[in-house]
């Protein structure tokens, strides 16, 4: 899964196995193995590019992040929970629907939309339940989830669309990342991402 998000996060690069290696945070040999697996799937390229949409749909098909509603939503100004804001390398993120917002696709928020949110680590996750406090679906003020892949906390951005989400203050999940989320809901969530033209800067993979 790490290695068919690094190769939708950048579609553009030929990427080679030590690459790939050292961005998943893997042997060499197990991005072989994965890269290998992906390419006897017709999913990637022989030079290393990926096949889209064809990857990213197989990669939807595997994504199920387990989200757990909690009663608050963090704020930057917690002092008690490291949410990673002055972190150059990984930190919490915001996700789904509310990131979709942000990033400009199709559908409307508001600021009392629960946000969807990614911790780097699995001590972040168990420390968000037990500050944050438990809650019901119905209640939930925001869900955290911990994927265990570096990338999808670690490829964020603070851009977003300011007349979209001009409250919003957490970092935008990588929108590929956001495009796996949405892609969870196989009828409202495929017709906001058949809407959905790729942010500037990035290339459309769904």
């Amino acid at each position: 899964m790490g290695v068919a998000l690094q190769l939708l996060m950048h579609p553009e690069r030929a990427s080679g196995v030590r690459d790939l290696a050292r961005a998943v945070g893997c042997s060499p040999s197990s991005a072989h193995a994965a890269l290998s697996k992906l390419r006897d799937a017709a999913l990637v390229e022989p030079d290393g590019r990926p096949l889209v949409p064809a990857l990213f749909w197989a990669t939807a098909d595997a994504w199920h992040p387990v989200r757990t509603p909690v009663a608050r939503e963090p704020l930057p100004g917690d002092l008690d929970i490291d949410l990673g804001f002055d972190d150059a390398h990984s930190g919490w993120v915001v996700s789904g629907n509310v990131a979709a917002a942000a990033w400009g696709a199709p559908l409307a928020v508001g600021s009392a939309s629960p946000p969807d949110l990614y911790v780097p680590a699995m001590r972040d996750l168990r420390q968000a339940t037990r500050k944050l406090g438990a809650a019901s679906w119905a209640d939930r003020a925001a869900t955290v989830s911990c994927t265990g892949i570096a990338a999808v906390t670690s490829e964020r951005t603070m851009r977003h669309q300011p007349l979209a989400t001009p409250w919003l203050h957490w970092p935008l999940a990588h929108p590929v990342v956001v495009a796996l989320d949405l892609a969870q809901d196989r009828s409202r969530g495929v017709e906001i991402l058949e809407g959905w033209k790729s942010p500037d800067g990035y290339r459309r993979v769904w």
